[in-house]
């Protein structure tokens, strides 16, 4: 097509949205503000182990009568099955005992975040208009060596306004390369997100020239965390570029989020649905660090009645009637910020295809949420605006076709670099040093009771109160802190001043590892009823500092209580270098 033909397609196609507005969507019913609750497989578990300690893991795998399934092996989760006479809750009481465990946790069930249209005749899109695409498109219209993964039900190959797009893709819930959507939900966000335009056929999607990676990990609309962090994985091992998943839950899984953390540091770009209980509760993977959450608007610019919403919202799209693709070469209306999120994910897209090679996480978010447009409260930045975020970047060398995918999924074995480095043999530490003011902190999963003056938390007489997150039987707590240290640091040490207020427990300290791009065990301690200091340093420590010498920290702690807990910390220092005696430490 040429640039003259593809300027006037988009004028008529301008045109004709004037001259056909969409009537007014009939009210839908919004789901029950019931609070959410938490399911898991009852015979699975997902496990870490601390470095070098494999061999010790199965042999309490075996005594337990466990199985192990498989192995997550760039994040070196281990897959576990459990034998009849033995429940999650008993077996997670055991494996967390042991001091070679990293952390365990259920395998925990996520569902696609949509929910049926109750009406039937809408029969156009109106969220392209809305989100202004073919502005866009008279920029970029998205390239094939772009590869969008869509990571929810499987996708219908064989669709005429989508079997152009398809690159192989991997069916993680049978173990095969058969990615047939039996559900419709994969299908229908491939079509909004990069179905083929002017071809006089159906629907347009977002990114039209952009490639299709169909990935497998729901089965009739729900499936298990670790076959969504497999995908993750494997999407970002095989080319993808960005991969949009319309699904989640109100749980955190540490394993999912370490498959986030692998993606993002090879600078796939994330997108993930908030959600449609129109509450303010986190969602994940939405809610995570490095994935762009996304809620849902109407034809009227206003929330969604279903959307969640909150701080932690970036931006928001058409997700209200939304007419797309289906399987066996149909087409439907469906609702949801699951059809949001394909939108954003078709922008994430074109900004690809048009930065290139100079494309990255941070600046692909950049340009999607510094251009958006308000529209109230709880939805981030607003509705995204397609046309201002592709204006708003500059063309770079265009990127290069991807490896053909393999036709299984990745070995079982970790490379070295991705296993979580072991704790050096002690060495003389250097001199004292004084601590570093904490720049920040935010809560992962929980939230905060109370932050208050008389104490010294952060060097800033802070005291900073957190509750645990609560869903079903879990308890969940995961904190995460940052400061900048000296340029050329070799060693760091955190000291930490903090209490349970129910009863003594553990708490696990982890440092973001920037060379392999995950969360490194630094050690484990044990906070009392009153204040207990936790000190721990780690030499050899260059690759916990970016370039700006930021290190990032997290404290963590997950349990089976049917009661919430809550944790205060009153002082926490980083130090370059060994920190002084504990009485020295205390701000008098």
């Amino acid at each position: 097509m040429t640039l003259s033909h593809l300027r006037h397609w988009i004028t008529t196609l301008a045109i004709a949205a004037l001259l056909a507005l969409p009537l007014a969507a009939s009210a839908q019913k919004a789901p029950a503000k019931a609070k959410p609750g938490v399911d898991y497989d009852r015979q699975e578990m997902l496990i870490r182990f601390k470095a070098n300690m494999s061999p010790k893991g199965q042999e309490a795998i075996q005594k337990l009568g466990a199985r192990l399934l498989e192995k997550l092996s760039r994040i070196d989760v281990s897959r576990i099955k459990l034998p009849n006479n033995l429940t999650v809750e008993q077996a997670m009481a055991q494996l967390s005992k042991l001091p070679f465990v990293e952390f365990v946790e259920p395998n925990y069930i996520q569902k696609a975040v949509a929910w049926a249209p109750s009406d039937p005749h809408w029969n156009r899109q109106w969220g392209m208009t809305n989100a202004n695409v073919a502005g866009a498109w008279g920029v970029e219209t998205g390239k094939k060596t772009t590869v969008i993964a869509i990571i929810d039900t499987g996708v219908d190959v064989n669709h005429p306004d989508l079997k152009m797009k398809m690159v192989p893709g991997y069916n993680f819930v049978h173990e095969n390369t058969n990615v047939t959507d039996n559900d419709g939900h994969g299908t229908h966000c491939a079509g909004v997100a990069a179905a083929l335009a002017n071809n006089g056929v159906g629907v347009a999607g977002v990114c039209s020239n952009c490639a299709i990676m169909p990935i497998k990990a729901l089965d009739n609309g729900s499936g298990l965390a670790s076959d969504v962090a497999r995908g993750i994985i494997w999407a970002t091992d095989n080319g993808a570029k960005v991969i949009s998943m319309s699904l989640g839950g109100y749980f955190p899984s540490f394993t999912q989020q370490q498959a986030i953390e692998y993606a993002a540091s090879k600078g796939v770009i994330l997108i993930a649905a908030a959600g449609n209980d129109n509450i303010d509760m986190p969602h994940y993977p939405a809610y995570y660090d490095n994935v762009i959450s996304v809620g849902a608007i109407n034809s009227s610019n206003r929330r969604a009645s279903f959307s969640n919403y909150g701080n932690w919202v970036d931006v928001a799209a058409p997700g209200e009637t939304i007419y797309s693709t289906m399987p066996k070469g149909g087409y439907a209306n469906m609702n949801g910020t699951s059809m949001a999120t394909p939108f954003v994910a078709g922008l994430a897209g074109l900004l690809v295809s048009r930065m290139g090679t100079s494309a990255t996480p941070k600046n692909v978010r950049a340009a999607i949420v510094n251009t958006a447009v308000s529209v109230g409260t709880g939805l981030g930045k607003g509705r995204v605006d397609m046309a201002a975020a592709v204006k708003s970047v500059q063309p770079g060398k265009p990127l290069s076709a991807p490896t053909p995918a393999p036709v299984t999924p990745p070995v079982t074995t970790a490379p070295p670099s991705q296993v979580a480095q072991p704790q050096p043999t002690p060495t003389p530490a250097p001199a004292p040093a004084q601590g570093v003011t904490i720049a920040g902190y935010k809560q992962h999963s929980g939230r905060v009771l109370k932050e208050s003056s008389g104490a010294t938390f952060a060097l800033d007489d802070q005291l900073l109160i957190l509750r645990s997150v609560e869903s079903g039987r879990a308890r969940a707590l995961d904190v995460e802190f940052w400061a900048t240290l000296p340029t050329g640091t070799t060693t760091i040490s955190l000291s930490v001043d903090g209490r349970y207020y129910e009863a003594q427990a553990a708490v696990t300290v982890y440092f973001w590892n920037h060379k392999t791009g995950r969360w490194d065990t630094i050690g484990n301690g044990q906070f009392g009823t009153t204040d207990t200091n936790i000190t721990l340093t780690r030499q050899n420590a260059a690759a916990y500092l970016d370039d700006s010498g930021q290190v990032r920290i997290r404290l963590y702690r997950q349990t089976q209580l049917w009661t919430t807990f809550d944790m205060g910390i009153n002082q926490l220092r980083v130090y370059a270098g060994t920190p002084p005696s504990k009485a020295a430490s205390r701000k008098k």
